[in-house]
């Protein structure tokens, strides 16, 4: 017995092939690029959860700060078709990236700034690059993931982290979390940061 669901795809999908063909022909058929996020760009999601809570202790005096993990998100596109979110039809080149995300809320001395850590892809060729800001959840080609630092922290050498700097650093002008430079590992998430007035913040479970 045939499937009449089945013939139905197979007539949609004929169509869908005939109009891209003329497309084709016309010159006007838009390019999809899909840039995948690997296992291994992934893994630097993998430290928290939403809802976890994590705790910096200042290294000179009796102060400690919060972070709280709001929102998590890894994402591949998962179609060639040139169709937007919204279901309009795309126009000459196209990229879709894959990226993940977490968004972050920080608790420093009492007051709360919102942070992001992004990864995305750029190219299937190359390692995801990678953002950290506060206030601004805009993404920025700053660093490939894969340029690591071994670093020493409270007798703790961690083998996979990246350094990333205040020039790197996004922050919108009115945040009052001013970072000189974070440490971000890949299998323990952020584990040091110092403020541009020069205080330490470290993991508290390092210490």
């Amino acid at each position: 017995m045939n499937n009449p669901f089945r013939e139905l795809f197979e007539y949609i999908f004929i169509i869908i092939f005939l109009c891209l063909l003329l497309l084709s022909m016309c010159g006007i058929t838009p390019i999809v690029t899909k840039h995948m996020m690997d296992e291994e760009d992934f893994k630097w999601f993998n430290p928290y959860e939403i809802g976890d809570t994590i705790y910096f202790q200042n290294t000179t005096v009796d102060k400690q700060d919060t972070m709280i993990v709001e929102d998590k998100v890894k994402c591949n596109p998962a179609t060639h078709f040139p169709i937007a979110e919204d279901g309009t039809w795309l126009s000459g080149n196209n990229e879709l990236n894959g990226y993940g995300l977490f968004g972050l809320e920080f608790i420093h001395a009492g007051i709360k700034d919102i942070g992001y850590f992004i990864a995305k892809k750029y190219s299937n060729n190359e390692p995801a690059y990678l953002s950290f800001s506060i206030l601004d959840n805009s993404e920025a080609k700053e660093q490939p993931l894969r340029t690591l630092t071994s670093i020493e922290i409270t007798g703790h050498m961690l083998n996979d982290c990246i350094v990333i700097d205040k020039h790197s650093i996004k922050a919108e002008e009115h945040t009052k979390t001013k970072l000189n430079y974070i440490v971000w590992s890949k299998s323990l998430g952020l584990v040091e940061y110092v403020t541009t007035d020069g205080e330490q913040y470290i993991l508290s479970t390092l210490l």
